[in-house]
């Protein structure tokens, strides 16, 4: 009997976790940025454009765990931005220093994620999900203009 019970419990333990996905990774931090990923929901049209739904905060290392809560994995799209020190969540740079990525959770695969803070959007690596790869197949249609304009910055 006690077989059968831990059995069950254990099944109903990796349905329950299958069902959440989850995010985990890397971010390499600099000075310059703050140590919270914000996640921020887009697939909802509204006038609060940003609704922000939840905040990861990184370790000293840059490493991160984050288990979408049942009531938000549902949504499809997210916006994760990391903001400069001293702002917030709804603070935007772009060029070569976007400091956003775009994951989706309409899969439930879960997604392992490596990036550079000084260049979020362009740096990301994801592992995990057809959906998230194509959002990098498309984020790379854009990335000769990173080059550029870090080109420029450098020269």
């Amino acid at each position: 009997m006690k077989k059968v019970l831990l059995t069950i419990f254990w099944i109903v333990c990796l349905n329950s976790a299958g069902s959440q996905p989850f995010i985990s990774g890397k971010i390499h931090l600099t000075e310059e940025w703050e140590k919270t990923l914000y996640i921020l929901r887009l697939d909802k049209i509204d006038l609060n454009y940003f609704e922000l739904v939840d905040s990861i905060r990184l370790a000293d290392d840059g490493s991160f765990y984050y288990t979408f809560k049942s009531d938000t994995a549902t949504n499809l799209i997210y916006k994760v931005t990391l903001p400069p020190k001293g702002k917030n969540f709804r603070y935007s740079s772009w060029g070569e220093n976007d400091n956003y990525f775009l994951i989706s959770t309409e899969e439930n695969d879960s997604l392992t994620l490596e990036a550079d803070s000084d260049s979020l959007y362009y740096s990301i690596r994801i592992s995990g999900g057809t959906i998230n790869r194509s959002l990098l197949v498309y984020r790379d249609h854009g990335k000769i203009f990173f080059q550029i304009s870090r080109a420029w910055q450098d020269a």
